[in-house]
């Protein structure tokens, strides 16, 4: 039974978000449904998944150079 656009749409925008709980947890269900789903979904759960890794690393380092900016500024 294929998975219903309704369910995938809602689990992919949770996929999507910066929250890692729900992210994760999403992104968990959708991969047991993945037997079922079409090919265009799983091509678009793919690349929600690169998407948010992108958007998680570019985060991060954005966090580690303020992080290193803040430090830099105590030395001085």
């Amino acid at each position: 039974m294929p998975v219903s656009p309704e369910q995938f749409s809602s689990l992919i925008q949770l996929v999507s978000q910066l929250q890692p709980m729900p992210a994760y947890q999403a992104a968990k269900e959708l991969e047991m449904l993945k037997p079922e789903m079409t090919d265009e979904q799983r091509h678009a759960y793919e690349q929600a998944l690169g998407d948010a890794q992108r958007q998680r690393k570019e985060i991060e380092k954005a966090n580690a150079a303020a992080t290193e900016d803040a430090f830099d500024q105590d030395e001085d």
